[in-house]
């Protein structure tokens, strides 16, 4: 396991059921999704200011921290179940 992968199970080791259970179900909001699409267009469009660049790279790699947050809740639950 690399360090981030031992850094999430550590997190979600800290989470109940009901808790991990949360997390899985997480996804983003209806407006969120839309201004990321709107972000990812403008990117394949290379029309990102500074300012969007910014905030499109930030909302990826926040995505793929939570993606692997809910990966590693997922596989605790199942283990316990």
């Amino acid at each position: 396991m690399n360090a981030m992968e031992t850094m999430l199970a550590a997190v979600a080791d800290t989470f109940d059921a009901n808790a991990l259970h949360a997390l899985v179900d997480m996804r983003a909001p209806d407006e969120a999704t839309a201004r990321m699409a709107l972000l990812a267009e403008r990117a394949n469009e290379g029309l990102l200011t500074e300012d969007e660049r910014h905030e499109y790279h930030s909302a990826i790699s926040f995505g793929n921290f939570l993606g692997l947050l809910q990966t590693k809740a997922r596989l605790k639950l199942n283990s316990a179940a």
